[in-house]
C-alpha cells in the first residue's frame, strides 16, 4: 500500500509538471502576443501548480502591467474620439474657432488620427472665410467698396454659394 501511494504520488507529481511546461509554454506564447487577460489566466493555473514558480510570477508581474498600458491607450484613443466627434460637431454647427481647437488638439496628440488634417484644414478654412465675410460687411457698412469687394473675393472662391449665395449678391452690390 506504501508503494502504491508512493507510485501515486509520483505519478501525480509528474503529470503536474507536464502541465505546468504546458502552460509555461502558452503562457510565453500569449505573453509574446500581448493577449494580457489569456496570461493572466494562465499564470493563475501556474501559481495553483506551483505557488513558487519565480517564470509564472515573472509573467504575471508582465501580464499586469501590458493590461495597465492597454487600459491607459484605450482611454486615451475614447478621448482623442471624443474630442474628434466635439470637432466635427462644432464644424456642423458652424463655429468655426471650436472646430479648430478640438481638431488641432486632436492632431497634437496623433496626426494620424482618421480625418483629422482634412477636418483640422477644413476648420480653419472655415474660420478664415467667415472672418474675411465679416471684413466685408463692416467694409460695405463703412462704404468702402473696393476693399469690401476684395474681401468678397477672398469669400468666394470654390463657394459662390457661401452663405446660400448672399456673398455673392453682396459683392454685386458693391460692385
Amino acid at each position: 500500500a506504501a508503494l502504491r501511494q508512493v507510485e501515486a504520488e509520483r505519478q501525480r507529481q509528474s503529470a503536474e509538471q507536464v502541465e505546468l511546461a504546458h502552460l509555461l509554454e502558452q503562457a510565453q506564447v500569449a505573453l509574446e502576443a500581448e493577449e494580457w487577460l489569456d496570461l493572466q489566466e494562465l499564470c493563475v493555473r501556474i501559481s495553483r501548480l506551483d505557488p513558487d514558480n519565480v517564470q509564472g510570477q515573472t509573467m504575471m508581474d508582465e501580464a499586469l502591467k501590458g493590461a495597465r498600458a492597454e487600459r491607459k491607450h484605450e482611454a486615451a484613443r475614447r478621448r482623442l474620439a471624443e474630442r474628434y466627434e466635439q470637432g466635427e460637431a462644432a464644424l456642423d454647427a458652424g463655429d468655426w474657432p471650436a472646430a479648430v481647437k478640438a481638431f488641432n488638439a486632436v492632431f497634437e496628440d496623433n496626426p494620424d488620427f482618421r480625418e483629422v488634417q482634412q477636418k483640422l484644414a477644413q476648420a480653419r478654412d472655415e474660420m478664415q472665410r467667415a472672418e474675411w465675410y465679416d471684413q466685408a460687411i463692416a467694409q460695405a457698412e463703412a462704404e468702402q467698396w473696393a476693399e469690401a469687394c476684395h474681401a468678397w473675393l477672398k469669400v468666394l472662391p470654390g463657394r459662390l454659394d457661401y452663405r446660400e449665395g448672399e456673398a455673392a449678391s453682396r459683392l454685386l452690390a458693391a460692385v
